[in-house]
């Protein structure tokens, strides 16, 4: 329920900029990303779209980037939302893909750079 909420927050927002096919195509590779390196390196279950959620935030950091400058917002939301989940992947014993949500965040953030 959560990661729909955000989804409907955050993804009209991204869907103005990047456009319905443009955000449909980072989603979709998104997913085929965490879910490739899900089936190679782990043998949990991927429930939810929380990988698309953490590309979504890491997204929207961005909106209003300038040629050439790393938005402040893009380098607090990596140190609270990414360091967060790689302590919390490395530490917490729970039935969360963590790797789903760094995977998804690090694509968010190469799509900033690199729009699809």
């Amino acid at each position: 329920m959560n990661n729909f909420l955000y989804i409907l927050l955050i993804g009209p927002m991204m869907e103005e900029k990047f456009g319905t096919i443009g955000l449909l195509k980072m989603m979709l590779v998104t997913s085929l990303v965490i879910g490739l390196f899900n089936t190679i390196f782990s043998k949990k279950g991927i429930v939810g779209a929380s990988g698309i959620v953490y590309m979504l935030i890491t997204l929207s950091s961005a909106v209003n980037i300038k040629s050439g400058e790393i938005p402040l917002t893009l380098i607090l939301i990596c140190l609270f939302y990414v360091v967060n989940e790689v302590f919390n992947g490395l530490v917490k014993k729970d039935n969360v893909s963590h790797v789903s949500h760094f995977i998804g965040a690090i694509c968010g953030i190469i799509f900033i750079f690199y729009p699809i």
